[in-house]
């Protein structure tokens, strides 16, 4: 299959490869050693085996894209059947990570961790030919990895205890921060939706709707919710809608 890497390219008209994944061949091998370590660190620390099989993940990176999502899905999958987190509860912990630029950066930095080293190692190494090469999975690259084997210890053998600090810190954050705001936001909600309703009789699906639309244009109704809902404006209560969830949210 194609090589999979992380990268930019520059004004310059340059490939820049910040982070290069192991190589097609090597991929069911390293999830297969993923799913040996859950199974023999079974009943030992869901922060610490979260962590591992979250970025583990990530390192491999098996998938073209979405294997961030997929990274963060796994954090809250382990410790949902570790039993430490209730099976109706998901962790915003895609708000801690990627929520703000500080946050970003101290993920990015978590991962640099294990690029950069790498990249150092085998930058001499990685090219990009003149000539595209389709692959079987019909993706057109022109990345060239002379010594695959040069960084096979870098990928199979990763220190991730700073990852595991990391993510116990973030999880802390999103616990005591991001779940109260989220809790608030959700009341707000519910009582917007109900004062909403008391105006005008409507199924949520509407209601959730014309909140979420007041709420970005700070409660002042646009052309297009009024075109959407022209009773409303027949009967004159986008005022008094307006300064309904305006009171929901600020109370």
């Amino acid at each position: 299959l194609s090589p999979v890497f992380v990268g930019e390219y520059t004004m310059r008209y340059e490939n820049v490869v910040h982070y290069l994944a192991p190589p097609a061949q090597d991929v069911a091998d390293m999830l297969g050693g993923l799913k040996i370590f859950l199974d023999r660190t079974e009943g030992q620390s869901p922060v610490m085996r979260s962590a591992v099989a979250a970025f583990g993940f990530v390192y491999i990176h098996p998938l073209s894209d979405g294997n961030g999502r997929v990274h963060r899905f796994l954090i809250n999958d382990v410790l949902r059947r570790d039993g430490a987190i209730p099976d109706q509860i998901i962790l915003p912990i895609s708000a801690t990570i990627i929520g703000d630029p500080t946050s970003r950066r101290n993920y990015d930095q978590i991962l640099d961790r294990v690029s950069k080293p790498l990249m150092r190692q085998i930058t001499d190494h990685v090219s990009f030919d003149r000539d595209m090469k389709t692959y079987p999975d019909g993706i057109k690259s022109n990345l060239d990895f002379s010594n695959p084997d040069l960084a096979k210890p870098a990928w199979r053998y990763i220190n991730f205890a700073p990852h595991v600090i990391y993510l116990s810190t973030a999880l802390e954050m999103t616990i005591k921060h991001h779940m109260k705001e989220e809790a608030i936001y959700l009341r707000s909600h519910h009582n917007a939706r109900q004062a909403l309703k008391e105006l005008v009789e409507m199924p949520d699906m509407d209601a959730d709707r014309i909140i979420r639309s007041l709420r970005d244009t700070h409660f002042i109704p646009s052309g297009k919710i009024q075109k959407e809902y022209p009773m409303i404006e027949k009967f004159r209560l986008w005022n008094a809608i307006s300064e309904a969830l305006r009171r929901s949210f600020s109370e």
